[in-house]
């Protein structure tokens, strides 16, 4: 997910290059789409309040408004399970690190790590192949 400030830039679609404020003067109803179709996109209640004090008709939609609040709901729970899985088995000398990543990149698409691999391919590789680097 990105959080995106008032200055932040727009690295895609027909506003690329043109920061969150300037979007708001040209075409404030693109960030209502952003909220509520781009699954990377984020902008939290600050902002809004920033782009209403520039803009007091803009209007982010209820659509909008919840789609924010799932993502950012969706972003504590990654974090907080990343942490916990940091503090659970980042010690441990027995986790299989590999055939974790490897089944977590996967999704079974290229069997079972232990089974089915045949080794050929490091992670690193599998990685960029997938998309993930």
């Amino acid at each position: 997910m990105k959080f995106y400030d008032i200055d932040t830039e727009f690295t895609f679609g027909k506003h690329s290059g043109k920061t969150l404020r300037e979007v708001l003067e040209i075409q404030p109803s693109y960030i209502d789409w952003c909220a509520v179709n781009l699954d990377l996109f984020y902008i939290s209640g600050d902002v809004i309040d920033k782009l209403k004090s520039i803009r007091p008709d803009f209007v982010l939609s209820e659509e909008g408004r919840q789609k924010m609040a799932d993502r950012f709901n969706e972003w504590v729970r990654e974090k907080e399970n990343k942490q916990f899985f940091r503090n659970n088995y980042a010690d441990r000398d027995d986790y299989d690190w590999e055939a974790e990543t490897f089944d977590a990149l996967t999704d079974g698409m290229y069997g079972d790590y232990y089974n089915d691999y045949d080794g050929d391919v490091d992670i690193d590789s599998l990685k960029t192949s997938l998309g993930y680097d």
